[in-house]
């Protein structure tokens, strides 16, 4: 992301060529989301994770007659996440708040073949560029799987003894204001 930043691509869609930006910012007022996924590498060379994978993707969209103040006021409501993420996110709370720094905790919710229930604590860093464009960098410092999720005896599995679903959770988010906000990462 800061390489990004000094190359002047704050959003993901500044790095492509001129047609196919106008392109992608027509589709985004449009209604339109723009995804695309990465390979994490190194050296440009793909990461090996032994019994694991990396998820990497990045993803666009354009929130109509929105500041980034506004944006950014839904965002760090963290409170409130379990009713504007609902179903996904099943409880929040901010635990502390020093200056740009926040330690949020999730109960996140995730049902497709089977239902996966996890408690997460994140750190998480605001930084205010401008009025006009704001990052939000949030990393798990604790995953636990949640086992027997609804009932009396609901209960977290011991971390190292769960099923692996999610070990890590990082979340980016860079917002930028033209005439609308987009949102990217």
């Amino acid at each position: 992301m800061e390489e990004d930043s000094r190359a002047g691509h704050f959003l993901i869609i500044d790095d492509l060529q001129d047609n196919a930006r106008q392109q992608a910012y027509k589709q985004l007022r449009q209604a339109h989301t723009y995804i695309e996924q990465f390979h994490s590498k190194d050296d440009s060379t793909n990461m090996p994770v032994p019994g694991g994978l990396i998820h990497r993707w990045v993803g666009l969209l354009f929130i109509p007659d929105a500041t980034v103040a506004q944006t950014l006021a839904v965002l760090w409501d963290y409170d409130n996440h379990k009713n504007i993420y609902k179903p996904y996110v099943r409880n929040s709370r901010l635990l502390e708040r020093n200056g740009n720094e926040s330690k949020t905790y999730l109960q996140l919710y995730k049902k497709s073949l089977i239902t996966v229930v996890l408690n997460a604590n994140c750190d998480i860093t605001d930084t205010q560029f401008t009025s006009t464009r704001a990052q939000t960098k949030s990393y798990s410092t604790r995953i636990a799987e949640v086992a027997n999720q609804g009932k009396p005896d609901e209960h977290e599995v011991q971390v190292g003894m769960d099923h692996g679903n999610v070990w890590r959770l990082y979340t980016y988010w860079r917002i930028e204001e033209k005439g609308a906000v987009c949102i990217s990462r």
